[in-house]
């Protein structure tokens, strides 16, 4: 008959092991695919057919690499001196978070509410800006990856009466229910949802299958083998699958 106190030592051990297990998955995430790569750049360096994907696949390594190529859009929004907006034709664009400042507020709890996090604070210090900025461009569609893709469905509730489409990757279900409501009153037939489900940003804010979505969610699946990248390329690999050529 097992004792409590082997029971509790067989608990912490597997408590452990999975500890162990996630801790590495995190660091080979921040190693090769985070703000802290020294290849960063590299992950994006390949042309992605989706052509929304393509340009914030650009405005994120403009963001964090600065190379000319890079530079495509007419315009840049800054928050606190980093770029997180860009305008292309009559695109606005939001990239992901790719600094150590942007997963600061990503994961800074907002105690009390479903959002987890101070993204909105984000939002409002740019709010204006890019209002003027949707009005001088024509701007009619809005598109965003992680982080930019909450501030695209923030923008667009604001925006809905000029927006004809919202096109998004790796959305996060950091939205209660009301906004949700909101917003596909607003916009829900307009937007598009690219999700994997392995996407481990995604899923761990609960935005699994059985959750109300946003717009129409369509979710990119793999077979189960492919859950071995989560171990071999980081527990961050499915997020960062959107911009990466296939």
């Amino acid at each position: 008959m097992m004792t409590k106190h082997k029971l509790f030592i067989i608990l912490i051990t597997i408590f452990t092991l999975l500890f162990i297990i996630i801790a590495l998955g995190g660091f080979h995430f921040l190693q090769h695919y985070g703000p802290f790569a020294p290849a960063f750049c590299d992950q994006y360096k390949d042309k992605v057919d989706n052509k929304y994907a393509e340009l914030i696949r650009k405005l994120n390594n403009y963001s964090t690499c600065r190379r000319p190529e890079d530079d495509i859009f007419d315009y840049y929004i800054y928050w606190k001196d980093e770029v997180l907006g860009g305008v292309f034709d009559n695109i606005l664009v939001f990239k992901g978070s790719d600094t150590i400042k942007d997963w600061t507020y990503n994961l800074t709890p907002h105690m009390g509410k479903r959002t987890f996090n101070d993204i909105g604070l984000i939002y409002k210090d740019i709010k204006l800006e890019i209002f003027n900025v949707i009005d001088k461009y024509n701007i009619t569609t809005l598109t965003g990856w992680s982080l930019g893709a909450i501030i695209s469905c923030m923008c667009g509730l604001d925006t809905s009466h000029r927006i004809d489409d919202v096109v998004l990757f790796g959305l996060p279900n950091i939205f209660n229910s009301s906004f949700i409501q909101k917003y596909n009153n607003k916009l829900g037939s307009k937007t598009t949802v690219y999700n994997h489900n392995y996407d481990v940003i995604v899923n761990l804010f609960g935005y699994g299958k059985a959750r109300q979505e946003i717009g129409n969610t369509k979710w990119i699946e793999a077979p189960i083998m492919e859950t071995t990248k989560l171990f071999s390329h980081g527990f961050g690999y499915y997020h960062v699958h959107y911009l990466k050529a296939k």
